[in-house]
């Protein structure tokens, strides 16, 4: 009768180990695909903001650009005024509030790739806290399944000499 209850504890704690190492696998499993997110998740983070910051870079190469013109440009009309060659003058003016407009017009486009860049860099951090997160407790519970499964078989294992003698 006894041999039959010590077969019956193994027979159980076997269904048992079975049972954490599914689990355990389980949590594996799940903390890979966690760390397969964040690792994607990282590398599509780096290229838009590697496009974002190119942007951004033309749009200051081109805001300088207009801000050399716009000063060129007031020196000319400086020139020809001293001249006084009105027509000239009207014409470098308009010119002038041209190239002011598409200045201002760089100046917003560098602002809003300045703006976007940062909203995404905050909302990447935060994404990238909560993918940590999971990634951290997936790890706690394949600790935790692996603790349990190494003490189920070693509860087996004294079973097992137990039931041998």
């Amino acid at each position: 009768i006894q041999t039959i209850s010590e077969k019956r504890a193994c027979r159980e704690l076997e269904i048992q180990l079975e049972k954490h190492n599914f689990e355990h696998e389980k949590i594996q499993n799940e903390r890979d695909l966690a760390i397969d997110k964040y690792e994607q998740l990282r590398l599509d983070t780096e290229s838009t903001l590697e496009k974002i910051r190119t942007e951004r870079d033309v749009a200051l190469d081109k805001a300088m650009y207009y801000e050399k013109e716009s000063h060129d440009l007031k020196l000319k009309l400086k020139e020809i005024q001293t001249i006084s060659e009105k027509r000239a003058c009207r014409e470098l003016e308009i010119q002038l509030e041209k190239h002011n407009f598409e200045h201002e017009k760089i100046q917003n486009e560098r602002d809003l790739a300045i703006d976007k860049y940062e909203q995404l860099r905050l909302d990447t951090e935060s994404t990238l806290e909560k993918i940590r997160t999971e990634r951290d407790v997936a790890l706690d519970k394949a600790m935790y399944y692996e603790k349990e499964s190494h003490d189920l078989k070693l509860k087996l294992k004294e079973i097992q000499t137990i039931s041998e003698k």
